[in-house]
């Protein structure tokens, strides 16, 4: 699940611990990883929570938190 975008690896791991802590019930039993993306002459750093077991599952957490006004999508990861 993608969860947020940083403009760099830093900020993103920090995001995460306050994610974590923010939405314990929903993040709290998942991992984080940090992609470098490229999009265009600009860099980002994603944030992405997992692994999740289908995409239902991935949208079903999506929505807790959309309702709770965080950013989030489902994604496939490599």
């Amino acid at each position: 699940m993608h969860i947020a975008s940083f403009p760099n690896e830093q900020k993103a791991a920090e995001a995460w611990e306050r994610y974590k802590n923010t939405y314990p019930d929903i993040l709290g039993r998942y991992s984080s990883q940090i992609y470098h993306v490229v999009v265009g002459s600009n860099e980002f750093f994603r944030l992405v929570a997992g692994p999740v077991g289908t995409k239902n599952e991935a949208d079903n957490i999506c929505t807790k938190l959309k309702k709770l006004n965080q950013y989030c999508e489902s994604i496939a990861v490599d």
